[in-house]
């Protein structure tokens, strides 16, 4: 493992879930973003944020499962590599307005380019334009909630091996 990779900047998704619980409910840009194309199949969240909370904190329990024929998920503790899972462009806006992380301008601009894309590409094209993981992170890093709760991606994918290893054990003992 490079140095680097060691070094990324991570979060417990617990810590993260956490955090995201102070931020606003609705962002305007997020918002009008949402409504200008909602999803077709309705949603079970009242907000983004009441979403990602959830999407970060079903890391921590691979039996849950919402699609049928899945494979079982093993436990995740990462946040960045939760992060880079969302599959909502409205999730990945809403987190960058609510952090500041970008101008609205240009926030407001990429939703603008985005509702000209598929919906299924747009995640993609909002972590190309400057709402990586890399350029989120250090927003979030400065939140009073995860003030010194930063960990290496190292560890944490150490300790969700550790946890799908015990797992799998216990598993295989109940057969």
């Amino acid at each position: 493992m490079t140095e680097a990779i060691k070094n990324q900047i991570d979060f417990d998704v617990r810590a993260f879930a956490e955090m995201l619980t102070e931020l606003p409910a609705r962002t305007p840009i997020a918002s009008r973003f949402e409504d200008a194309d909602p999803q077709k199949d309705g949603h079970w969240w009242a907000s983004q944020r009441e979403h990602m909370i959830f999407f970060f904190m079903d890391r921590l329990y691979p039996e849950v499962h919402y699609r049928k024929n899945l494979a079982p998920r093993k436990v995740n503790l990462s946040a960045r590599e939760a992060y880079n899972r969302i599959k909502h462009a409205e999730a990945l806006v809403w987190i960058a307005e609510a952090l500041h992380v970008l101008p609205d301008d240009k926030l407001e601009s990429l939703c603008h380019d985005a509702l000209k894309i598929e919906r299924n590409k747009r995640p993609k094209f909002f972590r190309d334009q400057g709402l990586d993981w890399d350029v989120v992170a250090p927003h979030a890093r400065h939140r009073p909630e995860l003030l010194g709760r930063e960990q290496a991606s190292s560890v944490l994918k150490e300790s969700s091996d550790k946890i799908n290893c015990s797992k799998l054990l216990l598993v295989s003992h109940r057969r």
